[in-house]
């Protein structure tokens, strides 16, 4: 892909202001005044920021959606200091992370979503940090949230597209959830075996592109 590299520069300096204006916010009110509002009156996205750095309900109830969703994590051991810590070092001090909690329509948190590793020459975003941690929240939800961050994205950073982190074969869950909102499979690659007998696994990448008419 061959990019006018004032074109790449653009993105990359959008990127870093919008998501570092989000996560800088340390006032409640602002914080509330930011909110990205998800359609048909489901709910809001809110942007984890310095204002929950040091927040133990926040990064209690972070860590026990971490330890919940086996699928998401790769076998280690989820703690209370160890997601503070994620929280500071993984997410607010990496200029091209944003994580988004998706705040239901009685503005309960039931989940989160967000983008990773974006700070590239091919101007793409990497859709992340998707989980349910609420499963009575409703249905639809999260399928609005991610549409909702999407276009968002699409205004505020201009992206080329936005691609899936690799997801598990086996995470059938997630294929359905990527697919239906828009996205379509570009590659599938096969895991290393760690047990010889066990059965083919493999990581699949989805890519979203932002101006497909299905999408607007």
């Amino acid at each position: 892909m061959n990019i006018p590299k004032d074109e790449i520069d653009m993105y990359k300096a959008r990127l870093t202001t919008t998501f570092a204006s989000l996560k800088q916010i340390n006032n409640y009110d602002e914080w509330m005044q930011k909110s990205i509002p998800i359609e048909n009156g489901l709910g809001k996205l809110r942007c984890i920021c310095e204002l929950h750095a040091n927040d133990d309900d926040i990064i209690g109830m972070l860590a026990l959606w971490r330890d919940q969703a086996t699928t998401f994590r790769d076998g280690f051991k989820v703690t209370f200091e160890g997601t503070k810590r994620w929280l500071r070092d993984r997410l607010l001090d990496v200029p091209d992370r944003i994580l988004f909690l998706v705040m239901d329509s009685q503005d309960h948190p039931v989940g989160h979503m967000g983008f990773d590793r974006s700070l590239n020459d091919d101007c793409i975003l990497n859709f992340d940090n998707l989980i349910r941690g609420v499963r009575r929240a409703p249905p639809e939800i999260m399928t609005e949230a991610a549409k909702a961050m999407f276009a968002w994205a699409t205004d505020a950073i201009r992206p080329r597209s936005i691609m899936s982190t690799p997801v598990m074969g086996h995470n059938i869950n997630s294929i359905r959830f990527h697919k239906f909102i828009g996205f379509k499979l570009v590659d599938k690659k096969a895991r290393e075996k760690k047990d010889p007998a066990a059965e083919d696994e493999y990581d699949l990448t989805f890519t979203y592109d932002p101006d497909s008419p299905q999408n607007l």
